[in-house]
């Protein structure tokens, strides 16, 4: 597998040379060949229909009725209104949050000439929620529920106060027709809900996952009211799928999914999701429950954390550079041309040195430094690069880490499509409501 290093077709840019100094290229060439059958084996059960897998054909499945209904729901709200609160946990809200922090400018609450959008329900905190109350007071909003049996305790009880608060504000401007509820599509609590109190709705399909559903209506229909066409998201993914479903040694997804199995084996039990900037910290939340969730079973997986660099070298650089060695680095960086140039001039004492240079100068030349201090103390490391900043692009980023994890998990030996461990806590949480304890 000499030269094999980097992978550089679609809009992500894949470079593994990082890490071939901790696996040889003779193991990945060894391990490939499993990798492949892994696969082309959930390729195989995902055409049978198996459940748990349904995100593998999503952008082509996508019906052309489904997406006109989301586009002419979205532009029928978005003519009234001013906000819209999208409740949901998980893998019912943190997509939709990776994509609208990822395109919607740093210091805009919405893209011109649509609603601002905010999130509720994905945490239980009270000084957050009654802000969020003020925030939009006097204003007319739209409401996203996301819940697929619409019994996950914290989008459960904030959708019920904020129905509550904002019927009671006459913020809804159409009424029950002012809120969207995206759940089961046959049974459950918010299906029965939404039927008898005349919510508009949109299905949740039966075999894709919560942490796989951002391509479905979990994450098409708020991001379309936010102003974001689906149809973009899933030609990105369409194509990365495409590229990333093959079975062959050559796709960086199944790569990855590899290298991160044979890392775990030599004792990196932690995987760091170093990402460029603000704008990938909503991303870097969604990919930990991806990889959390579908790996950490039966006492086995690598743990999932994040950095955003560079922020964060200045807190955890030091025990990157010189700490435990059990851990390893993925950059996940979006390449950009802005060309904002420095003011330095040439006989500056100081900054001399950076005469002509660019902000962007700067931070590829300390990610270069990064890349080399990190391997020379040990830290294997993988280098992810998006070409652009566009829907397609991460419509493509999501359907490479959905590959590679389904790859990763299968060769640990769990199974990427379920989540028992989440039950215990709930379940605690219940009794103690209930006063059982």
């Amino acid at each position: 597998m000499q030269g094999r290093g980097n992978a550089s077709e679609g809009r992500l840019r894949a470079s593994f040379a990082g890490v071939h100094p901790f696996v040889a290229e003779s193991e990945e060439a060894r391990g490939i060949s499993r990798a492949a059958e892994v696969l082309a084996d959930l390729l195989r059960r995902a055409e049978s229909g198996e459940e748990g897998l349904g995100w593998l054909r999503l952008p082509e499945e996508t019906s052309e009725d489904l997406l006109a209904e989301i586009e002419s729901t979205a532009e029928e709200l978005c003519r009234e209104a001013e906000v819209v609160v999208v409740v949901g946990i998980g893998g019912s809200y943190a997509g939709t949050r990776a994509v609208l922090e990822f395109l919607r400018p740093p210091f805009a609450a919405s893209f011109p000439g649509c609603p601002e959008v905010y999130f509720a329900g994905h945490h239980l905190g009270s000084f957050y929620h009654a802000s969020l109350r003020e925030r939009i007071a006097g204003k007319r909003v739209a409401l996203v529920v996301v819940s697929k049996s619409g019994t996950t305790l914290e989008p459960a009880v904030v959708f019920a106060w904020l129905e509550d608060h904002l019927e009671r504000a006459g913020a809804l401007f159409r009424g029950p027709r002012s809120i969207v509820a995206i759940t089961d599509p046959e049974a459950g609590v918010l299906r029965e809900r939404a039927k008898r109190k005349g919510y508009r709705t949109f299905a949740v399909p039966k075999d894709v996952g919560g942490r796989f559903s951002v391509l479905t209506p979990v994450g098409l229909v708020p991001l379309a009211l936010a102003g974001i066409p689906p149809r973009r998201l899933l030609a990105g993914a369409y194509e990365g799928f495409t590229r990333y479903r093959k079975p062959e040694a050559e796709n960086p997804a199944l790569r990855y999914g590899l290298l991160r199995y044979l890392l775990y084996l030599k004792g990196y039990v932690v995987e760091v999701l170093a990402v460029g900037d603000p704008t990938l910290e909503g991303f870097a939340e969604w990919w930990k429950q991806l990889f959390g969730e579908s790996e950490g079973k039966d006492g086995r997986a690598l743990y999932p954390t994040s950095a955003v660099y560079t922020r964060d070298l200045h807190s955890l650089g030091q025990y990157l550079q010189e700490g435990r060695r059990h851990l390893f680095e993925t950059l996940f960086v979006v390449e950009e041309d802005e060309r904002l140039v420095l003011p330095f001039a040439p006989e500056d004492p100081h900054w001399g040195y950076l005469a002509g240079r660019t902000l962007r100068d700067v931070f590829e030349a300390t990610l270069a430094g990064v890349v080399r201090a990190h391997t020379e103390g040990g830290v294997p490391l993988v280098d992810l690069r998006l070409r652009e900043r566009s829907p397609e692009a991460l419509g493509e980023a999501f359907a490479f880490f959905q590959v590679a994890v389904a790859v990763s998990a299968t060769l640990l030996g769990v199974n990427p499509f379920d989540q028992p461990g989440v039950e215990a806590y709930k379940r605690h949480t219940r009794r103690l409501l209930r006063g059982a304890e």
